[in-house]
């Protein structure tokens, strides 16, 4: 559904503090109404049976964090 010019005018008149916070209402609506895939979720079962069946494999959280942000 293409945004009508009258939304437009309207979003262009938000500072950019209010178009994330705007962005970020619907993206969370959005995600909440959709959820997972079937594939997604197959993923993070297979993950999490992984996870309890190889505790030893896992690595502190900090760890993957520091990794993340590198």
């Amino acid at each position: 559904m293409p945004v009508t010019t009258r939304l437009a005018a309207e979003l262009r008149r938000l500072s950019a503090r209010e178009k994330a916070a705007v962005a970020d209402h619907l993206w969370r609506e959005a995600e909440a109404k959709l959820g997972p895939t079937a594939s997604q979720l197959a993923t993070l079962n297979s993950r999490a049976a992984s996870a309890l069946a190889h505790p030893h494999r896992l690595k502190p959280a900090g760890d993957a964090e520091r990794r993340l942000r590198r």
